[in-house]
């Protein structure tokens, strides 16, 4: 049966599995190429700079979820000048941004959409869009993939942008979704473990339902003469066979007896 100390920590441990939900999670965007061969603008019109035909491309970012909204919900990026018509971006900064783009969502994950305007002189040259689709993000950054794309500008298709994504679950975040919250406090990281799944689990060593039954202590066979060692919390006990007493069972009990 529970002490009352350890009902108190039991229901203290249950209450932080109820706390409110904030789902988390992140969408990265790596740039690779742009590329503008014939120099066109989405008018068809070649660039114009101050007499010469170079485009001065800059690039619009904009991340927002898949619905018939166009306002930058979850992010915009606005680059600077990146370079004219065939540009390598393949870096750590592009124009005045740093590559990749990094936009962190703070609510359950939904399809997504994030846009590409490129410009030069204020002039468009063309829109790239990425959907998400039915991707989902991946459980964590560790595990996460990019997936290489090339988009052909839709008003100058002539133009493309090859670029990377990917999205995952931020740190303490689990679920389809980044929806489940598995935090464990400094203090308890000894013991507690999250799992797959977010939910808290004993590490391995630890029992009980506050994790606090340490296992490896009788893994190193404190209890001598073949007593049986018994985890309990932090410490343990030895339960000595017939004949031996002692912290360890280590001592001997001696029998006299005496001829009257």
């Amino acid at each position: 049966m529970l002490q009352l100390t350890d009902r108190f920590l039991l229901c203290a441990f249950l209450a932080t599995l109820i706390s409110p939900i904030v789902a988390d999670y992140v969408i990265d965007v790596k740039f690779i190429k742009f590329e503008n061969y014939n120099r066109l603008l989405a008018n068809g019109r070649k660039c114009s700079n101050f007499g010469s035909q170079q485009c001065q491309t800059t690039l619009h970012v904009c991340a927002r979820p898949d619905d018939t909204s166009t306002l930058c919900r979850y992010g915009e990026t606005k680059t600077g000048v990146i370079g004219d018509n065939v540009i390598d971006l393949n870096k750590v900064f592009i124009g005045t941004a740093r590559n990749p783009i990094t936009y962190l969502i703070r609510q359950p994950f939904q399809k997504f959409v994030v846009s590409f305007t490129a410009k030069s002189n204020n002039e468009l040259i063309a829109d790239y869009v990425y959907q998400s689709g039915s991707h989902l993000p991946q459980r964590s950054v560790d595990e996460a993939r990019y997936e290489l794309i090339t988009t052909r500008g839709s008003q100058n298709p002539t133009s493309q942008l090859t670029y990377q994504i990917r999205s995952y679950c931020s740190q303490g975040y689990y679920g389809p979704n980044c929806a489940i919250r598995c935090d464990i406090p400094t203090s308890e990281q000894t013991r507690f473990q999250c799992d797959a799944n977010g939910q808290k689990v004993c590490k391995p060593g630890f029992s009980g339902p506050l994790c606090n039954i340490n296992a490896d202590l009788c893994r190193s066979s404190p209890c001598k003469n073949d007593a049986t060692c018994v985890p309990m919390g932090s410490t343990f006990r030895c339960i000595c066979k017939q004949g031996y007493t002692g912290q360890y069972c280590n001592k001997g009990i001696y029998f006299f007896s005496y001829n009257l």
